[in-house]
């Protein structure tokens, strides 16, 4: 099956065109199936009047995915109308589909693999054409270890954030507050964490342990970001609230008026006290962690 340039079950290697791997990072968003498959970025296709992006899987070397995607708010007008009849030319060329969940999802199976469209938001389109060749793969009888734990996967899809469901403004706003929190993490994610511990310990000593890390994560913020510890950090910091009511209840109740406000108005004193930095520099960081920007782009 020939989509533009490339085709189903063709080699790796007699691909001509311009391939990215993806990195590690990228990975952990979107992980592998199989075993020895690897995933690639590649060149714009034409295909039924539309140019596509498109990323290409393969097993052993062996082509046997092609994704499309296009993003309907960058198509041009003549483009649009193509795409109000995207539905119509695949059901041309294909024949009724084999599968329909809603209105936008369509599945066609056929003698070499199948087909799936999808339309998500009201704006992205998206062809998947897989092989079942795949299947025969010795490779493919043994699914990757991420595969193993479902839950996982789900997870690190629900920690990444992903360019292809958020426009342009909404990501620009996701990246500068990821880089106020990334740059006095350790006071941020103390959020729910320290009005726990003025239960246990004297209020200086914890206020002077965040101070400490503070001052080693200076060293640290711009050299170094892990995307996962970014998201999970939103996420983490969502029980800020809870821990610190419960905990003010407890000393309230134990007799530490002044420690249960503390404890209580923690949340709002981390926002301010942590150690300033530059966060234009961590948000262009994050801005090519997740492809936003050029790696080459400098502030």
């Amino acid at each position: 099956m020939n989509i533009g340039q490339y085709s189903l079950g063709q080699r790796i290697s007699g691909i001509t065109a311009t391939l990215e791997e993806l990195s590690e990072l990228e990975y952990q968003a979107l992980p592998r199936t199989f075993r020895n498959e690897k995933i690639f970025h590649a060149e714009q296709i034409n295909y039924l009047g539309l140019i596509w992006d498109s990323v290409l899987a393969s097993v052993d070397e062996e082509l046997y995915k092609i994704s499309l995607m296009i993003d309907s708010t960058e198509c041009t007008a003549t483009e649009r109308n193509s795409l109000y009849t995207l539905l119509p030319d695949l059901i041309n060329q294909f024949g009724e589909p084999s599968e329909h969940k809603t209105d936008t999802s369509y599945i066609w199976d056929t003698n070499w693999g199948n087909i799936v469209y999808t339309q998500t938001k009201s704006r992205f389109y998206a062809l998947y054409f897989t092989s079942n060749s795949v299947a025969h793969n010795p490779s493919a009888s043994e699914t990757f270890k991420t595969v193993s734990f479902p839950f996982l996967a789900k997870l690190r899809r629900a920690f990444f954030w992903n360019l292809v469901d958020y426009t342009e403004a909404e990501t620009k706003r996701w990246l500068f507050l990821r880089a106020i929190e990334w740059n006095a993490w350790p006071t941020f994610i103390s959020q729910p964490i320290v009005p726990v511990l003025l239960i246990f310990f004297p209020w200086w000593q914890i206020f002077l342990g965040v101070l400490l890390i503070d001052l080693i994560w200076m060293f640290v913020r711009f050299r170094y970001i892990n995307f996962f510890l970014v998201e999970l950090g939103v996420f983490f910091v969502k029980l800020k609230w809870p821990a610190a009511v419960l905990s003010s209840v407890y000393l309230l109740v134990e007799g530490k008026y002044v420690i249960a406000i503390l404890s209580l108005l923690w949340p709002l004193l981390a926002a301010v006290v942590g150690i300033p930095g530059n966060i234009g520099k961590v948000e262009l960081l994050l801005a090519k962690k997740i492809g936003f920007v050029d790696k080459e782009v400098e502030i």
